[in-house]
């Protein structure tokens, strides 16, 4: 009976994969022998289930997602290709607490470059896992060598560089993703919990760097119509000016008229120092109207970082999608229509914009149904013109007056 008892328990603890002090759990951190996970009920895989075992001698890499999670989903793409580029020693096991149905649906969408399904496979409906490694935001990496832990981050240290280091054995010399699991956005990012009674606030404004632990984004308080507090975490300077107009343009309607342009957003060389330029900004005053308090919030913005922003109207290159005049007759083109279409011009002028990285204007009045999976190269803007000429448009560099966002020196 003593021998059975102490099966059950041993069972009982490599089901779980957490260590147990004092009658309570406690999840996995970087340092950590880790026990045999089951990864189970998967999607996108030829088996239903395997364990950790079933690795041995790879890096693998825990990748939690979830389908609602955009940031989530544009990664997986290039995971799939560096699992391929490593094959037989990376491996990346995608979890998320979604429903098989649900992963399979999604998972479905993503290709490789050259057409085939990507080869990730993903444990659905977990729960398990999950609390092995808590976090409150997504995408998370846990990164397992030899089972331990070795790192745990967020998708910048998914890098060639890092995946080297730590199959040849070296230190993850990478900054660690500690989420605050309590954080409350409701609450203010800044308490002054070093006084015994702290007075009613009538209007306070704290600009600060980067904060760890509580993701990107913003909160607008209310007490009924009015509004009390104004918090957005981890955002560029851009963004900031951005948000405070309530109003997101794309990277080609954006003009930053200052000396120092890489100040005030993130570029490719900043893989290292990105930290550097994300800030987090509360304004937190007696209730007002909403359109009065994001006017002081801006108005505290140009005070501190000495730049204004506004709205323009300007005439600027752009290229114009119209009909050919020969074509003009067919009110309709239909293009092998699937799940994966679109209806209308729009989408695929504004993917165009986001690709050629310059504005696009839908001036044409064909209906179309477009399928996404028979698109061209959006980059390759001589594909592109190629592609629309044989379906009776015409996309030409021209000039038009439209509506951008203009940062400059206050």
């Amino acid at each position: 009976m003593k021998i059975l008892q102490l099966l059950i328990i041993l069972w009982g603890i490599s089901l779980t994969g957490f260590t147990q002090t004092n009658n309570r759990f406690t999840p996995y951190s970087i340092g950590d022998q880790v026990s045999n996970i089951h990864f189970t009920n998967l999607a996108n895989s030829p088996r239903t289930s395997m364990n950790l075992s079933d690795l041995s001698g790879k890096l693998v890499i825990l990748d939690f997602w979830a389908s609602w999670c955009t940031a989530c989903l544009g990664k997986f793409e290039s995971l799939d290709e560096l699992q391929q580029q490593y094959e037989g020693k990376l491996n990346f096991m995608l979890i998320t607490r979604d429903s098989k149905k649900i992963a399979s649906e999604t998972l479905s969408r993503f290709k490789t470059k050259k057409g085939s399904r990507i080869s990730l496979p993903s444990v659905t409906g977990d729960s398990m896992i999950n609390n092995m490694f808590p976090h409150r935001l997504i995408p998370h990496y846990v990164w397992i060598m030899e089972n331990k832990v070795v790192a745990i981050t967020s998708s910048d240290e998914i890098t060639i560089s890092n995946i080297n280091n730590i199959l040849a054995g070296k230190p993850a010399n990478m900054p660690m993703k500690n989420d605050l699991l309590n954080y409350d956005r409701t609450e203010a990012i800044f308490k002054a919990d070093n006084m015994e009674e702290n007075p009613p606030i009538l209007f306070n404004c704290t600009i600060s760097g980067y904060k760890s632990g509580i993701g990107g984004g913003s909160t607008i308080k209310k007490e009924g119509k009015n509004a009390t507090r104004l918090s957005v975490h981890n955002q560029t300077i851009l963004q900031l000016y951005q948000f405070m107009l309530r109003k997101a343009y794309t990277k080609a309607r954006i003009i930053i008229d200052i000396p120092d342009k890489e100040k005030v957003s993130i570029t490719e060389k900043d893989s290292s120092n990105k930290y550097d330029k994300l800030y987090c900004f509360e304004l937190a005053t007696t209730p007002m109207p909403a359109e009065i308090l994001m006017n002081k919030a801006k108005n505290a913005l140009e005070n501190y970082f000495g730049y204004t922003a506004s709205i323009e109207k300007r005439n600027i290159p752009c290229l114009v999608l119209t009909n050919r005049q020969s074509m003009i007759a067919d009110s309709i083109v239909s293009i092998k229509k699937s799940r994966n279409t679109v209806n209308g011009t729009q989408h695929l002028t504004e993917l165009l914009e986001l690709k050629l990285n310059i504005p696009v204007i839908d001036e044409s009045s064909k209906k179309i149904i477009w399928d996404k999976d028979i698109l061209p190269d959006l980059s390759d803007k001589a594909a592109v013109f190629e592609f629309l000429e044989k379906r009776g448009f015409s996309l030409k560099e021209s000039k038009r007056e439209i509506e951008v966002f203009v940062l400059s020196q206050k």
